[in-house]
Order: C-alpha cells, then sequence, then structure tokens
C-alpha cells in the first residue's frame, strides 16, 4: 500500500508507513488534526529520516510490520552490503593470483626449455654415445675431419687434424691393422684392440657446463724399440706434434700412429747431434717399430729408366742439393744412419737442356747404395719432352 504522504510502497496489510510512520488511508487525521499536531507528525517524520533512530526505534516499528519483517529486511542489506564488500575483496584476491601465476608459469617454462636444451646438446655432441657415433660413422664415411674433433691422446695435448686421423689409418694399414673394421666389430666403450695391444678407447675428459661428464676417443700410441749403440749418449726423440721423450736403457719410446717421422737427438764425442728417421710402419710385429742407430754409408745412384730418359740421348748429372746444402759433384755419398732421412734434388743436363728435379725424401738404408726415384716428378717429365724434340 502506497502511503499518500511520502510515497513510500508499504506491505498490502500495514496499518503505518514504514517510511514516514503516518496511517494509511485515513485521510479524516489529515483534517481533524491542528496545527501542533501537525507539527508533531512533521518532528516525527525529521526523526524518523534517520537511520540510527530506525535501527533504535524497532519496537515501534514492530507494530507495524512484525518482528520477522523487519529483521530479513536488516538481514538482506547487511548480506548485500557484505556480498559486495567479499565480492570486490575477492577480485582483487583473484586477480593478483592470476597475475602471479601466469609470470610465475612463464618463468618455468623458461627454465624447463632451458634445461631441456642444455641435456639435448649434451646428448647429441658431448655424451659417450654420440661420441662414439660421429666417431664410427667418420671413420666410415672417410670424413676425417668429423672424426679428429672427438680424438685425444693421452701423451700429448697437441690437436688432432683430418690430415693425423688419414695418416693413422693409413700407418695401421701399412702394419695389415684394419681399423675400421676392428671398429665396426669392437666396441669403444672397452677398448679396440689388436694382438693384446689396446688401439683406441672412449674416455671421459673432462665436463660440460660442469655437470655432465665429456668424453673423447683415445688413439693409444705405439711403442718404439731401437737399436742403440754404447758410444752414443742423452737419447732424445722430438717430433712436431709430441713432446720430446728420452730413451731409456731399453731404447723404448712412445709414438702416435699420426706421426710419420721423427728425429732422434743424442751427443756423440761431446757434440750434439740430430737426425730424422722415417717410421716405417710396414715392418710393424707386434705394434714395435725398429729403428737404429747403425751407421752406414749410402751412394746416391741416378736411374735413367727411372728418370724417364732415353739411354741414346746424353745425359749427365750436374750438382745434388743435400738439405739445402749445393753439392757440384756427379756422384754423392751420404753417411748416417739406417732409417736417416734426407732431402735430396738434383741437376743434369740432357741433350743440351739443364734439368732440375723436385726435392725427394731419401732414406739410408743397412746396404752401400740408395737409387733415387724421380718418376713421379711431372715438372722433370715435361723437361724431358721439351729436352727430346731438339
Amino acid at each position: 500500500m502506497k502511503c499518500l504522504n511520502c510515497g513510500y510502497e508499504n506491505l498490502p496489510d500495514a496499518k503505518y508507513c514504514s517510511e514516514c510512520g503516518l496511517p494509511l488511508n485515513n485521510d479524516h487525521l489529515y483534517k481533524e488534526n491542528d496545527s501542533a499536531s501537525f507539527d508533531g507528525r512533521v518532528n516525527l517524520l525529521e526523526n524518523e529520516k534517520s537511520p540510527k533512530d530506525s535501527v533504535l526505534s524497532q519496537s515501534r516499528m514492530d507494530l507495524y510490520h512484525g518482528q520477522d519483517e523487519r529483521n530479513l529486511s536488516t538481514d538482506q542489506v547487511d548480506n548485500k552490503s557484505e556480498t559486495t564488500q567479499l565480492d570486490h575483496k575477492d577480485h582483487r584476491v583473484l586477480t593478483k593470483r592470476e597475475g602471479f601465476d601466469w609470470k610465475k608459469f612463464v618463468g618455468f617454462s623458461l627454465i624447463f626449455l632451458g634445461v631441456i636444451s642444455f641435456v639435448m646438446i649434451y646428448r647429441l655432441n658431448f655424451s659417450k654415445a654420440a661420441v662414439e657415433e660421429q666417431f664410427t660413422k667418420a671413420i666410415k664415411k672417410k670424413d676425417y675431419l668429423k672424426a679428429a674433433a672427438v680424438v685425444k691422446t693421452p701423451i700429448t695435448e697437441a690437436p688432432w687434424t683430418d690430415l693425423d686421423v688419414k695418416r693413422t689409418i693409413e700407418h695401421y694399414q701399412e702394419a695389415d691393422i684394419d681399423f675400421p673394421q676392428l671398429l665396426l666389430n669392437g666396441n669403444l666403450s672397452t677398448g679396440i684392440e689388436w694382438q693384446g695391444s689396446k688401439l683406441a678407447k672412449t674416455e671421459k675428459t673432462g665436463s660440460f657446463l660442469l655437470i655432465f661428464p665429456k668424453y673423447a676417443i683415445n688413439l693409444y700410441p705405439l711403442p718404439v724399440q731401437l737399436s742403440l749403440s754404447n758410444e752414443y749418449r742423452d737419447l732424445k726423440i722430438l717430433s712436431e706434434d709430441q713432446t720430446t721423450q728420452s730413451i731409456n736403457s731399453k731404447g723404448g719410446i712412445l709414438i702416435e700412429p699420426r706421426i710419420q717421422n721423427v728425429m732422434i737427438q743424442y751427443t756423440y764425442q761431446g757434440k750434439t747431434e740430430e737426425v730424422w728417421f722415417d717410421l716405417d710402419y710396414s715392418q710393424l710385429e707386434t705394434l714395435r717399430h725398429k729403428l737404429s742407430l747403425v751407421p752406414v754409408t749410402n751412394t746416391l745412384m741416378v736411374d735413367k729408366a727411372l728418370l724417364g730418359v732415353r739411354p741414346d740421348l746424353p745425359f749427365q748429372v750436374i750438382s745434388f742439393n743435400i738439405d739445402g746444402q749445393e753439392y757440384s759433384q756427379n756422384q754423392i755419398q751420404l753417411s748416417g744412419f739406417v732409417g736417416q732421412i734426407f732431402e735430396v734434388s738434383l741437376k743434369a743436363n740432357y741433350n743440351g737442356h739443364e734439368l732440375q728435379t723436385e726435392t725427394i725424401p731419401v732414406k739410408l738404408v743397412n746396404k752401400t747404395k740408395t737409387t733415387l726415384d724421380y718418376s713421379q716428378d711431372q715438372n722433370l717429365k715435361a723437361q724431358i719432352q721439351q729436352a727430346e724434340l731438339k
């Protein structure tokens, strides 16, 4: 029921207005009331406008609506206010929590991806299985540069090159060691062996990022046995890629399979001498090289058939160049030790034209003569053809 005084919409069975407190549907009361009564009602209206007074005057308002109705109305208002406050609070907490969770998720995702990346890099490049697979496949495909990337030796820190790996395979072949086949049938983790001697094995060489073990293929050095004379003292062996080794009383040293030749340094009658020796892997017996410091003198012989000149045309040797030193004579003798290497070239006169050969290594043998072989000198062949056109 609507109050005619204030316009408030009351319940249908209400007798008094819940807002202003005046009787409902009693128009005659307005007419009969005097000015004093009207002022009292005005004061009553002003008092009813205070929310505090409304709560304090619940006993009077109960006459209008009953206790349950008033309590219900008050509880609804309070609950609505509390719910609104909680909703706002929960929204703020939820919003804050959602932002924190997102950042946390992104952070953990980046860390996880970083760890996975490092693990994959390690497994594909530095793990034992990766190193063994890379080396085996590279040897099979003759990709010696890729094989050299994972090779080390225990006696020197000098890095390996593709030429080093190629020479190693060739040296093994000279000694009738089929290294690729041994690698295919063997196990690098336990070691590749030949006649009881270890040739290669996978070994730990360090760590990757200070966490994971790092591996490499160790190609083991070969023992070299020298036949020594008591006249020589302070024997040492030198090479370009290995550290200097003193030779013990038995004449044994270790040599990497990539080494082509070595220098032996010795002292004889108070004078230090150095001698280059070519390592002859074809004479390898149970992985032992045979070198000797046995003195020998070889006469250098020029075979016209090997040289490629015609026997019916005039030919004469003019000079020899031995290790950069020129000797103007048509015949020369080299003194040294069996296996010692010299760099030799020569000049000759053929059918009125001067011939100049390239430099080749000449190894002294345990004989009296050494034949020079320039058959692979392509430039010399061209010179000979030009001289024959005259």
